[in-house]
Order: C-alpha cells, then sequence, then structure tokens
C-alpha cells in the first residue's frame, strides 16, 4: 500500500495533508472517471453494502481499494449519514480510517479544535498548513478567475467549470502541475469567441453521475454558469485564514447557508432556473423542498443511481424546463382560438372559466396541406389527421404495432416510412395525398427513439399545452395528464408554461395502471372508471404490490365495485400533492384517464380547482397541439 497517498471522502483540509507530507487522493473523483465506474456499485454491493445505500458511497469504498490505499479520511459529520458505515468495512479491510468532523452549527473554537486534532494525527502542524495555505492563494484566485469566465464573459462552459472546480478539493494530487494546466487554460480560454446567450442556468446538489448532463443541457439551449458545491470545494473565496476558509465553506453545515449563497448568485448571475441534483437513497433528498420554497427560480429536480447517460424522461423534463423558461425571454405570443364548426366544437364537461361567451372562436389560418400530428406515448400512438383547417381524421395504434407498421431500422436508428404513412392516409380516408404532400409534428415519449424524415418534433409539455389552448381557449389553467407511464402536470399562466411537475418514478398513478387492474378484474378499463362509491383503502405504493393487494382484498370478499372504487381514488390520491403544488382556478384534464368518470369526481370533490374541464378529444389533445405548437413555430419564423 502506497502510505504517502491517502484518500478522502470529500473535501477536507487539504492544507493539513500536504503540510504533511502526503498527497490527498479525492476517492468521488477517482471513482467517477474510472473507466469502469459503472461496476463499481456492483462490486459494493458484493463487498456487503446493502442496495439502498447512496452509489456515491459505493464508489468511494471501491476507490479505496483498487487504489490500494494505506489510510483514508473519512468526514464522519457533514457530509454522508453512511460514513460511518463505509468506514467499518475500510477498516476491516486493513485500511486506516481517520476522523475529520464538521460541526453543525460552525462553532469556530469545536472546528479549530478539529482542524488541530487531524494536524495531529498526521504529525504537522496548524502554522504549516497556514503556510501551505498561503502557497496554494494563487490557485485559488485563478479558479476565481476561471469561475468569472462563465458566468460574466461566457468564455468557460458549465462542464468545464464543473470539472476544474471539482479539481480543487486535491487538486489531482499535484498542485504544481495543477497550477500550470489552470494557468494555461485560462489563457486558451480568454481567446475563445462566447457562445450565444442561452437560458442561464444554475446546478446545485453534490456532483452528478449524469455523464451527459452538461452537454444536454447546452444542446437544449441551457448554459449552467454556476456550479453550487463544486464552487465549494474549490473555496476560490480570499479567506483570512484556515479556519475561517472552512467555516466559509456552506456544504457540509445548515442547508439555510447554502440557500443564502444560491440567492446571491441568483442575482448576480441572473439565473433564469435550477437544476437541482440529488443522488437516489441519499438524505439530501429531503433539502429539495426546502429549496423550492425558500428560492425564487423554479427548479428542476433530476436523480441518478449509478454513472450513465441521461435518461429519456429526464431529457424530456429537461428539454421542457428549459424551453418553459426560453418562453419566459421572449415575447407572448398571440392568444389561440378553437374551431368555432365543425369537430372540434367545444364538449367541456362546464364552461371554460377566463374565456368569454362571445368570443369568437377562429381556426388557425393554413394553407390545404396535409399536417399530422403524431403523440408517440409508451402505451399508445395517436395520430390526427388536418387537411388544411379540416381535422379528417383520428387514429389510435398500440405503440409496438404502430412501429411494426410504419417503421423500420436504417442506420441502427429507429426511423418511420413517410411513405407508408401517405398510404394510409389514401386507403384509410380514400383522399388524393396534396401536392405539397405530409407535413409532420411529432411528440410525446417516442419523439427522439423514432424519427420521421423532416418532421418537427415538438416538446412534449408545449404540445400538451398548446392542444389545450387550442381546444378550450383558456390561457390560465392547470393541466392534468395521466399517460401510459407516467403522469404531467402544467402551470398555465397567459398562455406561457409557468412551471410543471412530471412523476414517472412508479407506475401506479399512470393509465398503464389503470388498464393492468382492470385486467386483474376481468373488466373493461371503461367499466372500471364508473366505480366511486364506498372506495376500499389500497395501501401500496407500488404497482405490482398494488396488485398483490387488490388480490388480497379479492380472496377477503371486498365488492368489486368497492375494490374499483379504492383503484381510482389511489390514482387520485397520487396525483394530489402535483394538483396542490400548481393550483388555479381551472384544472384541464386530458389523456385516456379523462374519460374516467370516478377520477373526475374524486378531482371534483377533493381539490380547490373551481372547474374540472375535459376537451373534447382528451386522448388527441397531445397530438393536435404538436401541429398547432409547429404550426405557429412556422409562422413565427
Amino acid at each position: 500500500m502506497n502510505s504517502a497517498r491517502i484518500g478522502i471522502t470529500t473535501t477536507v483540509p487539504i492544507e493539513i495533508v500536504y503540510a504533511a507530507g502526503r498527497v490527498p487522493v479525492d476517492l468521488n473523483n477517482v471513482f467517477i472517471t474510472h473507466e469502469d465506474r459503472r461496476h463499481f456499485a456492483v462490486e459494493a454491493e458484493k463487498i456487503g453494502l446493502p442496495r439502498t445505500v447512496c452509489g456515491w458511497n459505493k464508489g468511494i469504498l471501491v476507490a479505496a481499494l483498487v487504489q490500494g490505499l494505506a489510510s483514508v479520511i473519512e468526514v464522519v459529520q457533514g457530509d454522508c449519514s453512511f460514513s460511518d458505515a463505509t468506514g467499518l468495512i475500510l477498516r476491516e479491510r486493513g485500511i486506516e480510517v481517520i476522523p475529520f468532523a464538521y460541526p453543525l452549527d460552525r462553532d469556530p473554537d469545536v472546528l479549530q479544535a478539529e482542524l488541530a486534532r487531524l494536524a495531529g494525527r498526521l504529525d504537522t502542524t496548524l502554522a504549516a498548513a497556514e503556510e501551505v495555505r498561503r502557497r496554494f492563494t494563487p490557485i485559488r484566485d485563478m479558479l476565481r478567475q476561471l469561475d468569472e469566465l462563465t458566468w460574466r464573459e461566457g468564455l468557460v462552459s458549465g462542464f468545464e467549470n464543473h470539472l476544474y472546480l471539482v479539481s480543487g478539493s486535491d487538486m489531482n494530487g499535484e498542485p504544481p502541475a495543477f497550477e500550470a494546466d489552470l494557468r494555461d487554460f485560462l489563457h486558451k480560454a480568454a481567446g475563445r469567441v462566447p457562445p450565444s446567450e442561452g437560458v442561464r442556468l444554475g446546478y446545485v446538489g453534490v456532483p452528478t453521475m449524469i455523464d451527459d448532463l452538461y452537454e444536454k443541457t447546452e444542446a437544449l439551449g441551457g448554459r449552467i454558469v454556476f456550479n453550487e458545491v463544486q464552487r465549494q470545494f474549490a473555496m476560490c473565496r480570499p479567506a483570512a485564514d484556515l479556519l475561517a476558509q472552512y467555516r466559509e465553506y456552506t456544504y457540509p453545515y445548515s442547508v439555510f447557508g447554502r440557500v443564502a449563497d444560491i440567492r446571491h448568485a441568483l442575482t448576480e448571475r441572473r439565473l433564469a432556473g435550477l437544476i437541482h441534483y440529488v443522488q437516489t437513497f441519499c438524505f439530501h433528498h429531503l433539502e429539495d423542498q426546502i429549496f423550492r420554497r425558500e428560492l425564487p427560480v423554479p427548479v428542476l429536480t433530476l436523480e441518478a443511481d449509478t454513472p450513465g447517460p441521461l435518461s429519456p424522461r429526464d431529457e424530456t423534463r429537461l428539454e421542457n424546463f428549459i424551453g418553459m423558461l426560453a418562453a419566459r425571454q421572449t415575447e407572448c405570443v398571440a392568444t389561440p382560438h378553437a374551431v368555432e364548426q365543425g369537430p372540434y366544437v367545444s364538449r367541456a364537461t362546464s364552461p371554460a372559466a377566463g374565456t368569454s361567451p362571445d368570443r369568437r372562436r377562429e381556426a388557425i389560418s393554413a394553407p390545404a396541406s396535409l399536417r399530422v400530428g403524431i403523440d408517440l406515448g409508451s402505451r399508445w400512438v395517436k395520430l390526427i389527421w388536418l387537411l388544411g383547417d379540416e381535422i379528417v381524421g383520428r387514429e389510435m395504434f398500440d405503440t409496438i404495432a404502430f412501429y411494426h407498421s410504419f417503421a423500420h431500422r436504417a442506420g441502427g436508428c429507429l426511423s418511420l416510412s413517410r411513405e407508408r404513412l401517405a398510404d394510409r392516409f389514401r386507403t384509410q380516408f380514400a383522399r388524393p395525398l396534396p401536392a405539397d404532400g405530409l407535413r409532420l409534428y411529432t411528440t410525446g415519449y417516442g419523439r427522439h427513439l423514432a424519427r420521421f424524415d423532416q418532421a418537427e418534433i415538438i416538446p412534449e409539455l408545449e404540445a400538451h399545452l398548446q392542444g389545450a389552448r387550442y381546444q378550450l381557449g383558456l390561457e390560465d389553467f392547470t393541466l392534468l395528464d395521466i399517460g401510459g407511464q407516467d403522469t404531467k402536470v402544467i402551470a398555465v399562466l397567459d398562455g406561457r408554461m409557468e412551471n410543471f411537475v412530471m412523476n414517472d418514478r412508479c407506475a401506479a398513478g399512470s393509465g398503464r395502471y389503470l388498464e393492468n387492474m382492470a385486467r386483474l378484474l376481468g373488466i373493461a378499463v371503461h367499466e372500471l372508471g364508473l366505480y366511486s362509491a364506498d372506495p376500499e383503502p389500497l395501501n401500496a405504493t407500488c404497482a405490482t404490490f398494488g396488485e398483490s393487494e387488490v388480490v388480497g382484498k379479492i380472496v377477503e370478499g371486498v365488492p368489486l365495485e368497492r375494490i374499483c372504487a379504492g383503484i381510482n381514488f389511489s390514482v387520485f390520491q397520487r396525483v394530489l400533492p402535483d394538483l396542490r403544488a400548481l393550483p388555479s382556478r381551472v384544472l384541464v384534464v386530458t389523456g385516456g384517464v379523462a374519460h374516467n368518470r370516478a377520477i373526475r369526481k374524486f378531482l371534483g370533490q377533493g381539490t380547490d380547482f373551481a372547474e374540472i374541464v375535459v376537451p373534447p378529444d382528451p386522448q388527441y389533445n397531445g397530438a393536435l397541439g404538436a401541429v398547432y405548437a409547429g404550426g405557429r413555430t412556422s409562422a413565427q419564423k
């Protein structure tokens, strides 16, 4: 084992480590940059860590073992609640564990004593560590310059900012080399041409395990100009001495110190929104609600368990988050109206609040071309065909059957055939194809997985929002869409997305759950939606366990009607917190679940919405909205 190198589980006073002639090794950086990092969790579980332990803990443990370290400084207070257990396994493997604790109340005397204890444990002095701190001042000054080049001038990307700041935790084990590399990078960055502005975002929370988060964010039009915890790791703000430097470090202490730091960054860096990253099974999840209540900008929460790419669902959420913030930076668009005549006469369950009774509804001005809106859902694909302004047809396909009928593999990707779709129009509707062919607008879960050539891709939430505006003529409302595998709640103000919540972690609140339950009970889905009286309590929070619970109710002899009512009520209960988070006067319900009479009843009785409105064709709302949003974009161009 290498006795000179000493592992650290998070940021510690590395000035003390270097003063002792030792070399700190940030095990987080070793783990996340290792070529086999995706297998570290598996190895940690073989060693004995439970499945429900944070992935960073697993990575740190395995990193310490593969590095062959003799000693590790473990932060036992002010970092992870599972640190002690990880330390036990390291001790069992013969690795010396040196504890270090940040006092939660930032007591200067307690912190000073902890600094002195660590110095004594490493056979050095605080005076020697103070001399190292002064030598590191030019490096930390350059890290501050790099940070300013990120948010002031846009010459450093969010990922580059992350990479250098997070490396400040141990200075890559070679401060002189790190200083030279940093100086060279700053020189090159100063000669760059600033990119387009984009949506200015802040990243808060521990560094992410999502490999391509920064890349995807920039591709979608966002720019991360604030990395909260990484900036704290770098300690690039001037400090009077070692004690002051580590007291000003916000991460180990109360979350409200972090809130104050983030608030300052919001104003200084002109941030439009925040991405809050939380690690699966981490206690820092609890801070998410505090950030949402205490910070005056929208917050998108992303979660991951192990290293890997951004999931399709999280990419959808990120795309819509950035799109929502970008829309706030542009002028309001013209108010849409629904068609007055023809197949889209409103069949809302009640008059739409916010619309005048004599308001004239006009059609979208469009040439007599064939426009097709395609909502590529996880369970069903919905098509809506418009010839000019006339809706000539609506079709729904099982998702797998649709791909079999209209898709083929090309270049390793799933491509959808325009020719097969054109043939479908000719045969299904007995009409010739217009001279200018098809104009395609795709949205939904599969819009990035399967592509039509020359189709305009519309963000999923934007399509649903615009579909509701077009059908109902509303400008201020909350939209609830319960899809095949997720639930979407969108707050709409002045015709624009104000905020949104997507719940895709559990199928128990989705349309698929209702389909599975109906199948289990041997009834049709529409019959399931008829029952609301005296719902049988169902407590399982998982769709799989929910099925087992329903079987148990059947065995107990609970009447079918009460079980059905309980299933419907359980779906209502799962969407209720999200609806309460985004209140308004009018609730618009879309998706197939909008046909569920029982859930509509529970929504009416159990929420504060003055009106519950269902558009004429709730299942085709996304497809229609894709056409409208695409046509509006073309008009703006």
